[in-house]
């Protein structure tokens, strides 16, 4: 399955949009170590991780989403991330990939 953010040549058919969302929420001990990481100031190691397998199930999930309507490849993919504090500390990130399924 070819995914790209820009617009592809040959399309052939437009099958559709596709959009998919994953979200993960982080375990105690993540949450724990990152509250540490934010103290200690600099890169954010374990959101960076993280938000890394958030996107790559949501693209995994994009892909098969577009190959179920027989899509060869999903053009102009879009991801919108979304970190999320809740009031017990709590960390979750939502990520939605959305394109364009066609056929080239």
């Amino acid at each position: 399955m070819l995914l790209s953010t820009t617009k592809l040549e040959n399309v052939k058919e437009v099958k559709g949009i596709v959009k998919e969302t994953a979200i993960y929420s982080e375990k105690y001990a993540d949450s724990f170590r990152s509250s540490v990481e934010v103290k200690k100031g600099g890169f954010l190691n374990i959101f960076t991780a993280n938000t890394d397998k958030t996107i790559n199930e949501a693209m995994d999930k994009l892909s098969s989403k577009a190959h179920d309507l027989e899509a060869n490849a999903v053009e102009g993919i879009r991801i919108d991330i979304q970190n999320i504090v809740s009031n017990s500390n709590d960390y979750i990130t939502a990520v939605t990939v959305y394109g364009t399924a066609v056929v080239i």
